[in-house]
């Protein structure tokens, strides 16, 4: 349990940081609140926490002062300040002096809190590389706890080369290989994975089986989106390049066997410095972030990379409604390649997203102002600028705002509210083909789009995943055999598609509530 102290001179704002989050159910304890910087040094004495929360401006000793008088106590406490709008430059000299996070005062909000309560956890957990923690991990396994406070500390902090070289001879860290260099992993989004990257200890466990100790050393990040690995080895060959492209080409093949994992690898280039890990971050993940304007290239070396270009584009916002209000799909369509060809080369995935969002807010505007039915309306989920962060690739971005437009001009011509062409489609293969043992990827690739963009677009049109679409319908299609034929469970499970009839009887109960047996003597 992480101890929690807060100082305060304001009642009303100690008694808000009280009652915001369920401290204990996060994984806190408030150890004490002080109304002063005398009363928290006493508090901090008596229960030695490790995060403190405290306000700059406080009677007998502020905030940075205090700051100052615990740091030395307590190398690895970790600070939050609280401040008003006309006090950053105070909140900026805090961080100065370590402190983790700043919160606006009148901003305080369950989410906001615990989202820095848990970064300043993170970072304490990291910290556990000092001289205990060497006798604790012996060998490799101490090389690797630092490397992964290394690694957490560029990647959750936006610290400054000055700081982060403090931060090493601070700690005197020493690595036993020479070379270092970063795997910054996209995974591809997939709705019908019951997968969770972020948690996964099997995961962990095969990467670290598929590379020897001897060689290479590595610690790794993973979030829901991101796998990233920073790599400390000893290059056994001359052919660097070719080295690093096994390495994670074998992680890749595994991840995809094992666990049924599409990611894409940016590789940064190589460094003999601890100082530079925070600048090979940043190349690892624009390396990944090339995979977006090139998908068909799943490993990507910075150093080979094209440069990042400006492109200022604006989007002629009268043409589009012209366009939408004429019906006229032909021009839409040949404008809103225009605007993707003119801004393909900036190899720029905020560029993109930018031009994404403004085409998508325009297509949201017009379709709750042109359309009279609401009826007609499309679903809200297609305008959520966060489907973007689930678009693998440049193209599907192009194609998701294409369908968006050609939805809202079939629409706007006041026809019948209805599926896609391709989400129609494919319900229509299901149909005529549930009864074998169909996937996602086969229905994609019958529909010619990406499993990940057919995975978003089935979900938005029909409220449900493709996996339980198939269940449904499999299911309804056994109620007719149930009731008008004399097949046995097992013969109804075969027919319907399902291999196993005792999976089918699960699946038939959960669906309907009661037995195959129930279900005919009922009707």
């Amino acid at each position: 349990m992480i101890k929690v102290l807060i100082a305060e001179d304001e009642l009303l704002v100690r008694v808000g940081l009280k009652t915001t989050v369920n401290w204990e159910a996060n994984g806190f304890m408030l150890v004490g609140e002080a109304q002063n910087g005398k009363e928290a040094i006493e508090l901090f004495d008596k229960y030695d926490p490790d995060i403190l929360i405290t306000d700059i401006k406080m009677p007998i000793i502020d905030g940075l002062e205090l700051i100052r008088i615990l740091q030395k106590k307590k190398r690895t406490l970790k600070s939050i300040i609280l401040t008003h709008y006309d006090d950053f430059a105070y909140a900026h000299q805090a961080i100065s002096l370590g402190a983790s996070e700043y919160l606006l005062k009148h901003n305080i909000c369950s989410e906001e809190l615990l989202k820095v309560l848990n970064k300043a956890a993170l970072e304490i957990n990291a910290l556990h590389h000092d001289e205990n923690t060497k006798r604790e991990y012996p060998n490799n396994d101490y090389e690797e706890n630092t490397l992964n406070y290394l690694l957490e500390k560029a990647y959750l902090s936006n610290i400054s080369k000055k700081n982060y070289k403090e931060l090493i001879d601070l700690n005197n860290i020493m690595i036993k290989h020479p070379y270092f260099f970063i795997a910054f992993g996209q995974v591809e989004y997939d709705d019908e994975s019951e997968i969770n990257i972020k948690d996964n200890l099997l995961i962990k466990n095969l990467s670290k089986s598929l590379f020897p100790k001897e060689k290479i050393i590595y610690s790794d990040i993973i979030t829901e989106q991101h796998l990233i690995l920073l790599f400390n080895v000893d290059f056994l060959t001359q052919d660097i390049i070719a080295e690093q492209e096994d390495c994670i080409r074998a992680l890749r093949r595994n991840l995809k066997q094992f666990f049924g994992l599409n990611i894409a690898f940016g590789i940064s280039s190589i460094s003999t410095e601890l100082l530079d890990i925070p600048r090979l971050l940043n190349e690892g993940k624009s390396a990944s972030e090339r995979y977006f304007f090139n998908s068909s290239q799943k490993v990507l070396f910075y150093e080979y990379l094209e440069k990042v270009r400006t492109i200022v584009f604006r989007i002629a916002h009268k043409r589009i409604v012209e366009y939408v209000n004429t019906y006229d799909y032909i021009k839409l369509h040949e404008y809103v390649d225009e605007v993707f060809i003119n801004i393909y080369e900036s190899y720029d995935i905020n560029c993109v997203k930018k031009v994404f969002v403004d085409l998508i807010n325009i297509a949201r505007v017009l379709n709750y102002e042109r359309n009279k039915d609401p009826e007609l309306y499309l679903n809200d989920t297609k305008f959520d600028y966060n489907n973007f962060n689930k678009l693998e690739n440049f193209e599907s971005v192009k194609k998701y705002v294409h369908d968006v437009y050609e939805l809202l001009i079939g629409a706007n011509e006041n026809r019948k509210k209805t599926y896609s062409y391709v989400i129609a489609k494919s319900i229509k293969y299901i149909r005529n083909n549930y009864m074998r043992n169909i996937s996602l990827e086969e229905v994609a690739d019958y529909v010619e789009i990406s499993k990940s963009y057919f995975s978003l677009l089935f979900k938005q049109e029909t409220g449900i995943n493709f996996s339980t679409f198939l269940s449904n319908y499999r299911v309804e299609q056994s109620k007719k055999y149930i009731l008008e034929s004399s097949c046995k469970i097992y013969e109804i499970a075969e027919k319907v598609g399902f291999d196993n009839p005792y999976y089918f009887s699960r699946v038939f109960r959960d669906r309907v509530g009661m037995s195959c047996k129930e279900f005919k003597n009922q009707h």
